[in-house]
């Protein structure tokens, strides 16, 4: 597989500048693979979350993706200080020494088989319930950034890296996404830096394209890649969120411009691609950035911003939380559901937040 050509610290330093991640160095600590992991708690009346490596530089270090496995558990991956997996109780801390590829946990996926995938600046690393090891060996990931990850139907995995596109896993061997010639690309599309990524319920891939390409939102239907621009509705070439809610409608969280929506089915009746864009109107405006969005279990709308707090939209208006009402950072990077129905908010500088529908508790330190 081919080496990347730009060094991973530029790709770092672009993620800050987009207030994504952090920007300062590598960590050297060499990869332990198969190691079992000695759980490291943290908390007395409630777990705290808290920083475990030296800080760098308190901005770029976040609680930057979520996710709450099937067993119940919730994963927080930051950027500078590993993972931390909260069992309702308390939370356990992994970092490189426990076999994490790297510090910076861009992005986390669970597989069909249970495991928890990592995306860090190093590639990927793979939870099996009892030890931490590099995934895929013989494919060498950790030459990658890898900022995105998801599991299709079909069981391949897409991984979207920083600077090599993407590549789709089969679970015994991967390619370059764009290296298969039955894939249509008018458009020319690199796939560079794609920030997120998803499968609609009618198998169709949504890309949200970041930094560094800033190819906006595009779409592959399983023979043609098309990027939607501002003649479909949407003018923001820097999209970094893609949604399908229960409806199927696709929501898109944007740099400068707010939040965009997509329906298929407006889609069929009048044969045009097009995107609304969400009324300003006590919402996320065009000043806002989008850097996380999720549906609820009651089908209410949740969209974290960079510096705006979080917005809270059940199809009819808006309802703003910010560190008025509890947070202590207005950057919200991560939101998550757990099963009882609490979310959780992670924050600029390691935070990260407890919302039970009627006050916030803080979980970091």
């Amino acid at each position: 597989m081919r080496k990347p050509y730009l060094p991973i610290q530029i790709y770092l330093l672009l993620l800050s500048l987009a207030f994504i991640t952090a920007c300062n160095g590598q960590d050297n600590t060499p990869l332990q693979k198969d190691k079992i992991i000695e759980s490291k708690t943290i908390g007395t009346k409630y777990a705290k979350v808290k920083k475990t490596q030296p800080t760098i530089n308190a901005r770029a270090e976040n609680v930057h993706c979520g996710l709450l496995d099937k067993a119940g558990n919730l994963w927080f991956g930051t950027t500078g200080h590993g993972v931390f997996k909260y069992d309702g109780k308390s939370f356990t801390n992994y970092t490189v020494k426990d076999g994490l590829g790297g510090n910076r946990v861009i992005t986390i996926c669970e597989d069909k088989e249970g495991n928890i995938l990592f995306g860090t600046e190093k590639g990927i690393s793979l939870y099996d319930g009892k030890s931490i090891s590099e995934f895929a060996k013989n494919e060498d990931f950790s030459n990658y950034a890898v900022i995105s990850l998801m599991e299709d139907k079909k069981g391949r995995l897409w991984v979207c890296t920083a600077h090599q596109g993407v590549y789709l896993y089969n679970g015994e061997s991967s390619t370059p996404f764009l290296s298969n010639d039955s894939v249509i690309n008018d458009h020319g599309l690199s796939l560079n830096g794609l920030n997120d990524i998803i499968e609609d319920k009618n198998g169709n891939i949504w890309f949200a394209s970041w930094a560094t390409a800033a190819e906006g939102a595009c779409r592959y239907d399983g023979k043609s890649l098309t990027q939607f621009t501002e003649e479909h509705g949407i003018n923001d070439p820097r999209v970094h969120c893609v949604l399908e809610d229960k409806n199927g409608t696709i929501w898109c969280g944007t740099r400068n411009h707010g939040v965009f929506r997509y329906d298929p089915s407006a889609t069929l009746r009048t044969g045009l691609h097009s995107f609304t864009h969400l009324s300003d109107k006590d919402g996320p405006g065009d000043n806002s950035a989008i850097l996380t969005m999720m549906e609820d279990n009651n089908g209410n709308l949740w969209f974290g911003t960079g510096r705006n707090g979080v917005y809270r939209y059940d199809g009819k208006s808006f309802k703003k939380y910010t560190t008025e009402d509890g947070l202590i950072n207005d950057s919200v990077f991560a939101i998550v559901e757990d099963k009882a129905g609490n979310l959780w908010f992670g924050t600029r500088n390691v935070g990260l937040y407890r919302y039970d529908g009627k006050s916030f508790v803080n979980f970091s330190e």
